[in-house]
């Protein structure tokens, strides 16, 4: 297993050092972490560049621990103004992106509280969220010839959460807004 690991890392180093840099590369996948969802500490993304001023982003989150396990999917359309700070090529470029983003979730948390009087008031539920919302960022490529994009982002979305099982019985509500803040990295190829 460690082999596979060793090889595996052996390429990707490969790879990036031996690519010419992100700036002309279409498509990236990355790792993100997040805060602001209890549910969605960290995912996995897919960005695919349409041209110079759009991209196309879908990511996906999934947590499965004792209490609280969840999986969602998420496409979002940007629009992308680069070199707003101008820098030196040896920095790389910076850029700032925004645009809609809509997706769904499915969650499951079955987490034991106590009263004062050691009563299990849980928060047991399980149901979907659709998400809508936009999502605005700041994106830094780095220097040729590392294709890689490191990107933090903040994410102002509304959830409309369907409960099929919840001990409260809230049965239905929205979040309106909601705040996630992500920061993720991305190899371009």
């Amino acid at each position: 297993m460690f082999k596979k690991i060793g090889i595996g890392i052996l390429f990707l180093s490969i790879a990036a050092f031996a690519a010419v840099g992100s700036s002309d590369k279409n498509m990236a996948v990355g790792g993100w972490l997040q805060g602001g969802n209890s549910g969605e500490h960290a995912g996995i993304d897919f960005k695919m560049r349409q041209n110079e001023m759009t991209a196309i982003d879908i990511y996906a989150s999934f947590e499965f621990s004792k209490h609280d396990n969840s999986l969602a999917a998420y496409v979002g359309y940007y629009w992308n103004f680069y070199d707003i700070i101008p820098l030196p090529q040896d920095v790389g470029r910076m850029g700032l992106y925004f645009g809609p983003v809509g997706g769904l979730g499915w969650w499951n948390s079955d987490v034991d509280y106590l009263d004062s009087d050691e009563n299990n008031i849980g928060d047991n539920e399980t149901g979907i969220a659709v998400r809508i919302g936009l999502v605005g960022g700041w994106e830094w490529e780095f220097p040729k010839p590392i294709p890689l994009e490191l990107y933090v982002e903040l994410n102002p979305v509304g959830e409309y959460h369907l409960l099929w099982y919840d001990r409260r019985d809230d049965d239905t509500d929205w979040q309106l807004p909601d705040f996630y803040l992500r920061i993720g990295l991305r190899f371009w190829f």
